[in-house]
C-alpha cells in the first residue's frame, strides 16, 4: 500500500529533526575567549619582551589613573630600556605618586642616561618629597644642561629655600644665557630679598631674555633700588625690556607719565607683539589720561590680539576711574 504524500513528508522532517538534534548534542560547545579588562591587558603589556609594548603598557595603566598599578609602575624603573625607564617616571609623575619620589630622586642621581635624569628632575615637581630637594640640588652639577634646567625649575616650583644661594649665583655668574634665564624664572617663585641684587645686575646682562626676565621679577621687590633700576632699563637697545620694565613699574604703582607716553607711542609699532604689551601695561597702569587714545587705537586696530588687550586696558581703566567717584 501506497502512504499519502502527506504523512510521508511529515515522516522525513521528524526523522530529519530528530537527527539534528542528536547531533548537536553530541557536538561539544566551543569553549568561550576571556575577556581582558584594560588593567590585565597593560599589565600584560608590561611583561613584554618588547620595549614599546612595554612602554604602551606603562602609558595604559596611566591612563587608567588606577592607584594600584603604582607599585608595578615603580617595578618598571629598573627597566634595563632608557626609554621605557623614562616613560615610567613621566606617568608617575602625572599621577603624582608621591610613593615613588624617593626611587624617583634616585634615578636622578644614578640613571646613566640624562634622557632619564631629566625626566626624573621634571616629574618631581609633581610627585614631591622633601628627599628630593638634596638631589635635585646636586643636579644643579649634572653634565647635561637639560637635567641642569629641569632641576632648577623644579627646585623654584616647590620653592626649596635651600636652593635661593646657589639660583642666586646662577643667576649671577653662570656662562650658559639658557640657565641664567632658568634660574631667573625658578627665583621668581621666592621672591627671596637676597635676589634683589643679582635682579638688579641682571638687567645689564648680555642675553636680552635674562634682561626681559629680571625686569619681570623686580616687579616683587618694591623698594626704592627695583624702581630706580626699573627706570634705567626703559633706555635698553632691546624692545621689550623697557616695555617689561614699565609694567614692572605699574605693578609697583610708580609708572609715570614718561612710561604712559612711552607706552601711547608704541600702540602705532608695526611689531603686534610691541603694540599687545604696550596696551596690556597701560591696562596696568590704569590712567584716565590714555583712555582717549587708547580708545582712538582700538578703532583702527585690526589684529585680533591686540584688539583684545586694548580693550582690557579700556575696561580697566572706566573701571578705576568708577572707583574713584
Amino acid at each position: 500500500m501506497r502512504m499519502p504524500i502527506a504523512v510521508l513528508t511529515l515522516t522525513l522532517a521528524a526523522l530529519c529533526k530528530t537527527a539534528f538534534i542528536r547531533a548537536a548534542a553530541q557536538e561539544t560547545p566551543p569553549s568561550a575567549t576571556p575577556v581582558r579588562t584594560p588593567l590585565e591587558t597593560a599589565l600584560e603589556d608590561l611583561a613584554s619582551s618588547t620595549a614599546s609594548v612595554r612602554r604602551q603598557g606603562i602609558y595604559a595603566l596611566g591612563n587608567l589613573r588606577d592607584p594600584g598599578a603604582v607599585v608595578k609602575l615603580i617595578e618598571t624603573l629598573k627597566d634595563p630600556d632608557s626609554f621605557v625607564r623614562a616613560s615610567a617616571v613621566d606617568v608617575l609623575g602625572s599621577l603624582r605618586a608621591t610613593q615613588a619620589a624617593e626611587a624617583i630622586a634616585k634615578l636622578l642621581q644614578t640613571d646613566p642616561e640624562a634622557q632619564v635624569r631629566q625626566q626624573a628632575a621634571v616629574s618631581l615637581s609633581f610627585a614631591w618629597s622633601d628627599a628630593a630637594a638634596k638631589p635635585l640640588l646636586e643636579a644643579l652639577d649634572d653634565e647635561s644642561p637639560g637635567v641642569r634646567y629641569a632641576a632648577t625649575r623644579t627646585l623654584g616650583a616647590a620653592r626649596v629655600q635651600a636652593a635661593v644661594k646657589r639660583l642666586n649665583a646662577l643667576l649671577s655668574e653662570d656662562p650658559d644665557p639658557a640657565m641664567r634665564r632658568t634660574a631667573s624664572g625658578a627665583l621668581q617663585q621666592f621672591r627671596d630679598p637676597s635676589s634683589l641684587e643679582p635682579f638688579i645686575n641682571a638687567l645689564k646682562d648680555s642675553d636680552a631674555l635674562v634682561r626681559r626676565e629680571a625686569a619681570k621679577a623686580l616687579a616683587y621687590h618694591a623698594n626704592d633700588a627695583s624702581i630706580a633700576a626699573l627706570r634705567g632699563a626703559l633706555k635698553d637697545s632691546d624692545p621689550f625690556v623697557p616695555l617689561q620694565a614699565i609694567e614692572s613699574l605699574a605693578r609697583l604703582g610708580a609708572a609715570g607719565p614718561e612710561e604712559e607716553a612711552l607706552l601711547l607711542e608704541k600702540l602705532e609699532n608695526k611689531d603686534v607683539r610691541i603694540r599687545s604689551v604696550s596696551a596690556n601695561a597701560l591696562g596696568r597702569i590704569a590712567s584716565k589720561n590714555s583712555l582717549t587714545a587708547v580708545k582712538k587705537a582700538a578703532e583702527t586696530e585690526k589684529h585680533e590680539g591686540v584688539l583684545r588687550s586694548l580693550k582690557f586696558a579700556i575696561d580697566r581703566i572706566e573701571a578705576m576711574e568708577k572707583r574713584k567717584k
